[in-house]
């Protein structure tokens, strides 16, 4: 079979089957581990609204307390729990 070829021809042939292996021997090297692209940290929020979001919902986990009927709940909430907020809500009111 290689008798009846050119010794060009053969010389192409031994060519292509080199660059044909360099590729599959590189392709071999650059498989690592994939990259993961960065995460991008969360929003730093205000802590004037931190503190605002905590008031609410100190607020309304007070009213769902007193409406289901924890009173022992809610004294503990204002007593033990959140007594600064408690003793600024007794100022409003007064």
């Amino acid at each position: 079979m290689l008798e009846n070829l050119d010794i060009v021809q053969v010389i192409l042939i031994g060519l292509g089957i080199f660059i044909v292996g360099s590729v599959f021997l590189k392709s071999d090297e650059k498989k690592s581990d994939p990259v993961t692209p960065p995460v991008e940290p969360p929003p730093v929020a205000d802590a004037s609204h931190n503190f605002m979001c905590l008031v609410k919902k100190w607020h309304e986990l007070k009213e769902c307390a007193h409406q289901q009927g924890l009173h022992e709940v809610c004294k503990m909430l204002d007593k033990d729990v959140f007594p600064l907020l408690n003793q600024t809500e007794q100022h409003e009111v007064e």
